[in-house]
């Protein structure tokens, strides 16, 4: 028997590949164990940051002595930097799931092997271990229609491939059934689901929402240029209680001409109306965004520009990454800016978002919310409210929907007291 140690970086699809692939493993008799106990080990990369590539390096050189197989996105986009570090490492690319078996068994009898090159691999109804038994991670679509200049993770994951809906909804049908109460569904930008296959994300919604049982759906991030096409149907169907109130909309910069050099396909107006309409449609939803600082000809107004459109949306959550060049994109031949002018701006706008959100969640202290609990963390058991906002309580709870007070904050986490039990008022 194969003993098999994997080891998870990045996305929330780069977690299912993982569970995926132990699932594999283990239908092949191989034993999942520890570091120290493998007789292989997978390293599932990310390398969509810089700072995220040296630690992945890192990893490398870490295990090069071991018998390693280099998954994920570094193995597609990065192959001769993974030769250069670790000559014996085997690859497999983030198209390569179902090969993991055969991969380790070759590896492990000595042989080196390089699955990667991009292809179409439906990564559902297949056995998996999960990380988290409530949760369901549920990959619906590889690549993405867009052509940003920054981008590496489309070198990755090349064009958009979507899975077929019949599958996606039997695979999460069968996780609800065994007990999972909470579905992510993930992919490179979700909102473009469907457009090669001749169907879409509110259509897949609709189909996922007559499943029976309680549970809660998270619809992962949505790029607004593919979002705008099926907004009138995503407000309304957002409306249903099994999704939760959390849009995760990447505006990246407020600035049009940063827009246009990133070549996002939308302006800061069209981000700003789509924003509205959920929030008049839906006044307590969650706004989760990302912004890029420092991108190369980012002035001072540009900056500036950006600070106004974050003051005006206040989102509850924003992902702020200093501007990095990667490897083979487009961005990585302008010139950039000075590192220090990066860093000033990336400090001024992370003190502005932390403003925001503590400010935002104060304001609920006193709110009775219903929140699912599915994990634990340092005696308290977290979940995450009707908005997908964070909530921590003493009790020990784990698969339930609760009424719990807001009583307090602290670091960005909603803190309360359970009130009644099954989530009912």
């Amino acid at each position: 028997m194969v003993r098999v140690y994997l080891e998870t970086y990045g996305c929330s699809a780069n977690q299912a590949h993982s569970e995926v692939m132990l699932g594999l493993l283990s239908r092949a008799g191989c034993e999942i164990v520890g570091e120290e106990n493998a007789d292989v080990v997978i390293l599932n990369t990310c390398i969509v940051k810089n700072p995220t590539e040296s630690k992945m390096r890192n990893r490398i050189r870490e295990l090069s002595r071991k018998k390693l197989v280099v998954a994920g996105c570094m193995a597609e986009v990065e192959p001769e930097v993974i030769r250069d570090i670790a000559p014996s490492a085997s690859l497999l690319g983030p198209s390569w799931c179902r090969k993991v078996g055969e991969a380790v068994k070759k590896v492990h009898d000595g042989l080196r092997v390089e699955y990667v090159g991009e292809r179409k691999e439906e990564k559902v109804r297949l056995p998996r271990i999960r990380k988290n038994p409530y949760i369901h991670i549920s990959e619906v679509s590889e690549g993405c229609l867009g052509n940003c200049s920054y981008c590496i993770v489309k070198k990755a994951k090349g064009s958009l491939k979507s899975f077929s809906p019949e599958m996606i909804v039997e695979d999460i049908e069968k996780s609800v059934s065994s007990g999972c109460k909470e579905v992510w569904l993930t992919s490179q930008d979700m909102a473009s689901y469907g457009f090669d296959i001749g169907s879409s994300l509110p259509e897949l919604l609709e189909r996922i929402l007559e499943i029976p049982g309680r549970f809660r759906v998270r619809v992962g991030m949505m790029n607004p240029n593919t979002l705008k096409r099926i907004e009138d149907e995503m407000v309304e169907i957002y409306r249903n209680e099994k999704i939760y109130r959390f849009l995760h909309i990447p505006v990246q910069s407020g600035s049009d001409s940063v827009l246009k050099r990133m070549r996002r396909g939308y302006t800061a107006d069209e981000f700003l109306q789509m924003v509205d309409r959920f929030r008049e449609s839906i006044p307590d939803i969650s706004i989760w965004t990302d912004i890029i600082v420092g991108f190369p000809g980012e002035s001072d107004e540009d900056f500036e520009m950006t600070i106004d459109l974050m003051k005006r949306i206040e989102p509850e959550h924003t992902n702020v990454s200093r501007f990095g060049a990667r490897p083979g994109t487009d961005a990585a031949k302008m010139k950039g800016l000075p590192s220090d002018v990066i860093r000033e701006r990336s400090r001024v706008i992370s003190e502005l978002v932390r403003e925001i959100r503590n400010r935002k969640l104060k304001g609920l202290i006193g709110e009775e919310r219903t929140v699912l609990f599915t994990d634990m963390r340092n005696g308290f058991s977290l979940g995450r409210d009707e908005s997908y906002r964070p909530v921590m309580v003493r009790d020990s709870l784990k698969g339930e929907f609760l009424r719990v007070r807001i009583t307090d904050t602290k670091g960005g986490v909603l803190i309360g007291e359970v009130q009644r039990k099954n989530g009912k008022k």
